[in-house]
């Protein structure tokens, strides 16, 4: 399993952003991603690193990943989300517990 991991900062609270999440659930999943996270429930540790929002997207390869993100329906939502938040994300390759 690969996962995509992302910590968003929201800049502010925009009607474009709201309508980006709408957008690309439907989008991840027709990629074949499973949402394991997406919240803003997040409870901060440290000092620095402080996300409003965490998600973790499920993919049964690093190649479906990259195929969702560079996708013409995704790429054409990404405008949506420009200026009103930051944020960082990663894709780990690892195990599935099941449990």
């Amino acid at each position: 399993m690969y996962y995509f991991i992302a910590t968003i900062q929201e800049k502010t609270k925009n009607i474009e952003y709201e309508e980006y999440i709408r957008l690309a659930k439907p989008i991840v999943e027709s990629y074949g991603g499973t949402y394991l996270v997406r919240t803003e429930e997040v409870t901060y540790l440290g000092e620095y690193w402080k996300p409003n929002r965490v998600i973790v997207i499920a993919f049964s390869s690093e190649e479906l990943i990259k195929n969702w993100l560079s996708s013409k329906e995704y790429t054409a939502i990404m405008e949506k989300r420009k200026g009103t938040v930051g944020g960082d994300a990663i894709i780990v390759g690892g195990m599935n517990y099941e449990g």
